[in-house]
Protein backbone atom coordinates (compact mmCIF):
# COMPACT_ATOMS: atom_id res chain seq x y z
CA UNK A 1 0.00 0.00 0.00
CA UNK A 2 1.32 3.72 -1.14
CA UNK A 3 2.12 6.20 1.62
CA UNK A 4 0.54 9.00 1.05
CA UNK A 5 1.73 12.32 3.04
CA UNK A 6 -0.09 15.70 3.93
CA UNK A 7 1.00 18.21 5.21
CA UNK A 8 -0.89 20.21 7.97
CA UNK A 9 -2.30 23.61 7.90
CA UNK A 10 -3.24 24.63 11.45
CA UNK A 11 -3.89 27.76 13.59
CA UNK A 12 -2.12 27.37 17.00
CA UNK A 13 -2.50 23.64 17.77
CA UNK A 14 -6.36 23.16 15.59
CA UNK A 15 -5.91 21.34 12.46
CA UNK A 16 -7.81 23.37 9.33
CA UNK A 17 -10.70 21.64 8.05
CA UNK A 18 -8.87 21.35 4.28
CA UNK A 19 -6.14 19.44 6.25
CA UNK A 20 -8.62 17.33 7.65
CA UNK A 21 -10.52 15.92 4.18
CA UNK A 22 -7.38 15.74 2.70
CA UNK A 23 -6.55 12.94 5.75
CA UNK A 24 -9.42 11.45 4.74
CA UNK A 25 -9.06 11.51 1.05
CA UNK A 26 -5.31 10.15 1.84
CA UNK A 27 -6.06 7.13 3.57
CA UNK A 28 -9.16 6.07 0.80
CA UNK A 29 -5.58 6.01 -1.27
CA UNK A 30 -3.25 4.06 1.13
CA UNK A 31 -1.26 5.14 4.48
CA UNK A 32 -1.73 8.44 5.32
CA UNK A 33 1.26 10.12 6.97
CA UNK A 34 0.87 13.62 8.57
CA UNK A 35 3.46 15.97 8.69
CA UNK A 36 2.89 19.60 10.88
CA UNK A 37 4.83 22.02 11.57
CA UNK A 38 5.15 24.07 15.03
CA UNK A 39 6.27 23.76 18.57
CA UNK A 40 5.10 20.32 20.94
CA UNK A 41 2.99 22.49 23.31
CA UNK A 42 1.17 24.43 20.54
CA UNK A 43 0.26 20.97 18.44
CA UNK A 44 -0.67 18.72 21.37
CA UNK A 45 -4.13 18.76 20.50
CA UNK A 46 -3.59 18.68 17.14
CA UNK A 47 -2.03 15.05 17.15
CA UNK A 48 -5.27 13.67 18.89
CA UNK A 49 -7.37 15.17 15.46
CA UNK A 50 -4.60 13.76 12.80
CA UNK A 51 -5.01 10.09 14.73
CA UNK A 52 -9.24 10.65 14.49
CA UNK A 53 -8.89 11.68 10.90
CA UNK A 54 -6.95 8.19 10.43
CA UNK A 55 -3.35 9.46 9.95
CA UNK A 56 -0.98 6.81 10.58
CA UNK A 57 2.13 8.66 11.26
CA UNK A 58 2.62 12.03 12.16
CA UNK A 59 5.89 13.93 12.26
CA UNK A 60 6.73 16.92 13.91
CA UNK A 61 9.16 19.57 12.11
CA UNK A 62 9.23 21.52 15.65
CA UNK A 63 10.42 25.28 15.42
CA UNK A 64 9.00 28.02 16.85
CA UNK A 65 10.52 30.04 14.09
CA UNK A 66 7.62 28.93 11.41
CA UNK A 67 5.01 30.03 14.16
CA UNK A 68 6.04 33.64 14.41
CA UNK A 69 5.77 34.26 10.30
CA UNK A 70 2.11 34.70 8.85
CA UNK A 71 0.74 31.50 6.86
CA UNK A 72 1.03 34.13 3.54
CA UNK A 73 4.89 34.50 4.24
CA UNK A 74 4.92 30.68 4.56
CA UNK A 75 3.30 29.83 1.15
CA UNK A 76 5.40 32.43 -0.57
CA UNK A 77 8.39 30.42 0.15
Amino acid sequence: MSTIIVFIDHTNGVVAKTASELLTLARSIGDAHAVIAGTAADLEGATETLSAYGAKAITLLESQTINDHPSSAIARA
